[in-house]
């Protein structure tokens, strides 16, 4: 069994039942990978990964093989489906569970504490992959409930992910390599996630077929080529390099006429 349990039963289990069961259920679902089942990328070739399950839209350096599996858990059944990719520099991927039977055997009335179900799920998945959490950072996901991580695993790399609850489903994508901070790259392919249901029509508008030219791959909030952010990316990182090292200069040259002042006051004056 995956750490695919941890996610859905275990969390379930702690928060609506409890118990010692549920720990010693948990014990069980320690050091495994996040995903199963990761697609190696040759050539990479970045394009928008619309999700056959779960109603989602995200950035991917190659087309995914769909990994599904169903999980008995200690409260009922889980479907699970993964979407990996490693481009042989940085593994990205989402994860979709579907807690639909779940939610549809609570009593009447019953809604699932979101707040809680992520803070769960995070303390689990921490755990389980063998982790430690560097920081946590709420957010919204198009107005849903959502948590941004980074942690730094037992192998040396390092996971910046995001997290959200929509419907019946918990939605789980991530970027990890061997880098301390997430890359211009890492943060288009986090900004990518969109639930398809919640995109304005305005926005999926489809761009004109071109024949001579390949169609330029879109960001799916923004209505610009990847070329296009990288570059505004590259843009305003050199501009605050560049302000940085004004303000460096500028402090540079403060202390150095308040040095030459002090010597001049208090020169000896023989």
């Amino acid at each position: 069994m995956s750490n695919k349990a941890s996610i859905g039963g275990i969390v379930f289990f702690l928060l609506v039942f409890g118990g010692i069961q549920a720990v010693q259920y948990a014990q069980n679902m320690r050091n495994q990978p996040l995903y199963t089942n990761v697609t190696a990328c040759s050539p990479v070739a970045w394009s928008t990964m619309t999700a056959t399950s779960g109603a989602f839209e995200v950035l991917l350096p190659c087309e995914p093989e769909v990994q599904k599996k169903t999980v008995e858990s200690p409260i009922g059944t889980f479907h699970y489906y993964e979407y990996a990719t490693d481009d042989l520099e940085t593994e990205y991927g989402a994860l979709y569970v579907d807690i639909s039977e779940v939610v549809a055997g609570l009593s009447k009335g019953e809604t699932l504490p979101k707040n809680e179900m992520l803070w769960a799920v995070r303390k689990e998945l921490t755990q389980g992959i063998g982790s430690t959490l560097m920081t946590k950072k709420i957010i919204s996901v198009q107005g849903q409930t959502g948590r941004a991580y980074h942690l730094e695993l037992d192998d040396g790399r390092h996971m910046f992910m995001r997290m959200a609850m929509y419907k019946d489903g918990i939605y789980l994508w991530s970027a990890t390599a061997k880098r301390l901070l997430a890359s211009a790259q890492d943060e288009l392919f986090l900004s990518s996630f969109v639930f398809t249901e919640l995109i304005k029509t305005e926005e999926i508008e489809p761009e004109p077929e071109k024949i001579t030219e390949p169609t330029p791959v879109y960001h799916p909030k923004q209505r610009k080529t990847l070329a296009e952010l990288m570059q505004e990316r590259a843009i305003e990182k050199t501009k605050a390099h560049v302000k940085y090292e004004a303000q460096a200069l500028e402090r540079a040259e403060r202390l150095k006429a308040q040095r030459e002042n002090y010597l001049e006051m208090h020169k000896d004056p023989y």
